[in-house]
């Protein structure tokens, strides 16, 4: 791994995260309280934007540190 294939990888969790965000998946995320949502296309495009909501949270500030540590290494 190299910081730029981390920030990379960052980089692309945050595109998909704001993507989703933008095409309004966050109103989709309703199935988790049990409220309908529209079929089983609106529950995925639901469930990715949890997923990604959590990369971005998670793992995306993971990915930078490590990326800023690996190049204060070299």
């Amino acid at each position: 791994m190299t910081p730029r294939g981390l920030l990379l990888r960052a980089a692309l969790i945050a595109l998909v995260y704001g993507a989703l965000h933008v095409f309004g998946a966050r109103g989709l995320v309703g199935f988790l309280s049990g409220t309908p949502v529209g079929g089983s296309a609106a529950i995925l495009v639901g469930v990715s934007y949890l997923l990604f909501h959590f990369l971005f949270v998670l793992v995306a500030p993971i990915l930078i540190l490590a990326a800023g540590l690996l190049a204060v290494k070299r």
